[in-house]
């Protein structure tokens, strides 16, 4: 397994200003696939980073300023980064800024799933992995066309959560909710029956699996497959309005859609675990009462029958 970090020149400080600056990495197995994911991204205005698989016909893409760019599965080790700090005219900006910091991973397996349902699994599925393994899988589903407008999706993983028992600090998986490492960590922990399931946010999720070496990994499947948001199923910001997000007192949405309309005969789960607990208590309550009246009713008939005995 190969890994490292890909600089710009001078990094971190400024880069050079009016130049092409080309960086290539070759594995020693081309046919092995890098995952990156960029940890850094500062760039002047109209300044560029192309990555480009060396095979022809392979991935190109170009960034340029604004956020970080989601994380990638190269179907190959054989890729060239270029930095593009050219002057053009008009000179409208004569400054650099600090560059990239790009990390990388040679992967034993993973890659990019964009098919509407899938699967992956640990290397020789269902034995056990033996050799020390990393391997990463992108999965976006497509979205939903009707008409001229795009619904959103969201990919639904169903894992068998038995097969994590056999998880260490060498020997684990992680899942991020969302296009990148920055997105959130999944916590697998709670995921222990053999149909769990987990939907994602938006449109993307990352799998990863490593076995650290001399390690016995555990096997695994998991599936995926796509769930397609309906027009009511849509927050206001754009994303898949999840069922059991509705009135839980959680702005899940990020813009409280899913919190909207919950006081016309809708009981949020908060509520309905009030009333239960007030119903509970009450009943307790009562019981009591109806205990202490009932003792005290049975000490007035005695006594009233020691009075009826002495009076005779």
């Amino acid at each position: 397994m190969g890994y490292g970090s890909i600089t710009s020149l001078h990094f971190p400080s400024a880069y050079p200003l009016n130049s092409v600056c080309d960086q290539t990495l070759k594995a020693k197995s081309a046919n092995q696939k890098t995952y990156l994911t960029f940890d850094i991204l500062k760039l002047a205005q109209s300044h560029s980073v192309q990555i480009t698989e060396v095979a022809k016909g392979g991935f190109n893409a170009m960034y340029k300023v604004g956020d970080l760019p989601n994380d990638i599965v190269l179907s190959t080790s054989n890729f060239k980064v270029t930095l593009n700090s050219e002057m053009k005219m008009p000179i409208t900006n004569a400054a650099t800024d600090q560059g990239y910091k790009i990390d990388f991973t040679v992967l034993d397996c993973g890659g990019n799933l964009t098919a509407t349902k899938g699967k992956m699994s640990s290397p020789g599925f269902p034995k056990k992995a033996s050799a020390s393994v990393t391997c990463v899988w992108i999965v976006t589903v497509p979205l939903k066309v009707k008409g001229s407008k795009a619904l959103p999706s969201t990919a639904v993983l169903q894992i068998n959560g038995t097969q994590l028992k056999g998880q260490t600090k060498s020997n684990y998986i992680e899942i991020y909710d969302g296009p990148s490492v920055r997105s959130a960590l999944v916590n697998t922990s709670t995921m222990t029956s053999e149909k769990a399931t987990f939907e994602s946010r938006g449109q993307s999720i990352i799998v990863k699996y490593v076995n650290g070496k001399g390690q016995t990994g555990f096997p695994f499947e998991i599936s995926y497959s796509t769930h397609d948001c309906t027009a009511d199923e849509v927050c206001h910001n754009g994303i898949c309005l999840h069922d059991d997000w509705r009135c839980d007192d959680i702005d899940q949405c990020g813009d409280s859609t899913d919190e909207q309309n919950c006081d016309t005969g809708l009981v949020t789960k908060k509520t309905l675990g009030w009333s239960i607990f007030g119903g509970m208590l009450a009943t307790v309550v009562l019981i009591v009462v109806m205990t202490i009246v009932y003792i005290k009713y049975k000490q007035r008939k005695n006594n009233y029958g020691r009075l009826e005995t002495i009076n005779t």
